[in-house]
C-alpha cells in the first residue's frame, strides 16, 4: 500500500513506440469538461497524446474520470522494445481541497473556545485514508489496464 498520492513506475514491452500510440489511441478519447458526461464511448481512458507523452485518466463507472492522473513518456529500446515511464498522482484540485479542509480543521482545533483538536485530527485522519485507499485502488486499476494493453512487464 502506498502512503502518498502519487507513484512511478516502469513498464517494459516488446512494442515498437508506434504500435504502443497506436493501442493507447484506440483506447482512448477526448476529455470533455462538462457537467454531463455523455459518455457514448466504450473506452478505457480519456485524455490525450502528443508525440511520444500522454496525460490520462481512467474512465470509472457512471461516466466519470477517476481521480489519478497518468502521464507517461514513451522510450525506444532498440528496434522493437518500448520503456514506458509512468506517473501516476491525484488530481491537483482534490490535493488543494483535501489540504485546505485539513489545515481548517488543524487551525480551528487550535482556538481556545474550540476544544475539539482530537475529534478534528481524526476527522483528518479519515479523510488521510479514504483519498489514499481510492488512490492506491485507481492507481492498481489503471496499471492493470496498461500492462494488458501494452503487453508489458512492470519493473
Amino acid at each position: 500500500m502506498k502512503y502518498l498520492p502519487f507513484e512511478n513506475i516502469t513498464l517494459h514491452t516488446q512494442l515498437s513506440v508506434e504500435e504502443v500510440i497506436e493501442r493507447l489511441s484506440e483506447n482512448l478519447e477526448p476529455r470533455k469538461y462538462s457537467p454531463f458526461n455523455n459518455r457514448t464511448l466504450k473506452k478505457i481512458f480519456a485524455g490525450h497524446i502528443e508525440h511520444n507523452t500522454f496525460n490520462i485518466s481512467r474512465w470509472v463507472r457512471y461516466g466519470k474520470y477517476s481521480n489519478t492522473i497518468i502521464k507517461g513518456e514513451l522510450y525506444e529500446d532498440g528496434n522493437t522494445a518500448t520503456t514506458i515511464e509512468v506517473k501516476v498522482r491525484l488530481h491537483l484540485l482534490i490535493c488543494i481541497i483535501v489540504i485546505f479542509a485539513c489545515s481548517t480543521l488543524l487551525i480551528t482545533g487550535f482556538i481556545p473556545n474550540y476544544p475539539f483538536l482530537i475529534q478534528n485530527l481524526f476527522t483528518i485522519l479519515f479523510i488521510y485514508v479514504i483519498i489514499i485507499g481510492q488512490f492506491n485502488r485507481d492507481s492498481t486499476q489503471s496499471k492493470k489496464h496498461l500492462v494488458e494493453l501494452f503487453e508489458a512487464e512492470i519493473e
